[in-house]
Order: structure tokens, then C-alpha cells, then sequence
């Protein structure tokens, strides 16, 4: 596997380490942008980033991507339960997941146009 998704790692936990949150309560869809995208470029480079999806086909990059992501993004919310001014929230998981699935198959989409 190659290493470009360690930088997401590092953003992702470095962001959920900030205590509190910068976004007020009537921001809900923003947070949930917010995670779809950060998460989505994770799964992009998870198969992306040594052409994985080559080996992999469609229906198991979307899995890995989903997998990967989700269980990412389980830690992170269970890493801000214990920030000062965070919780966890079931919703960001969800959003966490479908980006990573929805990176993993722009990544496979990617992929196959580059071949052609």
C-alpha cells in the first residue's frame, strides 16, 4: 500500500485533537460536507495511490474503501470523546463512511480513465 493516505490520518486525528468545535449547531450539513469530503479524499488515495484498484476490480475497491474509512472514522469519533468540547457523533461516522466509499469509487472512475 502506498503511504499518501498517512497525511489524511494525521489531518484527520489532528483536527478531532482541537478541543471544541468551530462550527455552531445550526451548521449540521456543513459538518457532514466537511466529513464526506475529508473522508472521500482518504478513500480516494487508499487505491488510488498505487493503482489498487487495478487488482481489486470495482465491487472489492468499494468495499476497502468503505471499510477503511469506516473503521477510520469509528476511531475518530471515539478519539473525541475524550477532547474537551467534542463528542461523538453517530451521523459524522455515516458521513465518514460514505465518503470513504464514494473516494474509492471516484478512485477506480480515475483509474479507468487514465488507462483509456
Amino acid at each position: 500500500m502506498g503511504r499518501a493516505w498517512i497525511p489524511y490520518l494525521i489531518l484527520i486525528f489532528g483536527l478531532s485533537s482541537l478541543p471544541g468545535t468551530p462550527l455552531k449547531p445550526g451548521s449540521l450539513s456543513l459538518d457532514k460536507v466537511l466529513h464526506l469530503v475529508l473522508y472521500g479524499g482518504f478513500g480516494f488515495v487508499i487505491l488510488a495511490g498505487d493503482g489498487r484498484w487495478k487488482r481489486l476490480g470495482l465491487s472489492r475497491s468499494l468495499l476497502l474503501g468503505l471499510a477503511v474509512a469506516s473503521l477510520v472514522g469509528m476511531l475518530d469519533e471515539s478519539w473525541q470523546k475524550l477532547i474537551p468540547g467534542r463528542d461523538s457523533d453517530p451521523a459524522d461516522w455515516v458521513a465518514d463512511s460514505l465518503g470513504g466509499l464514494a473516494g474509492a469509487w471516484l478512485a477506480f472512475r480515475w483509474g479507468l480513465w487514465r488507462r483509456k
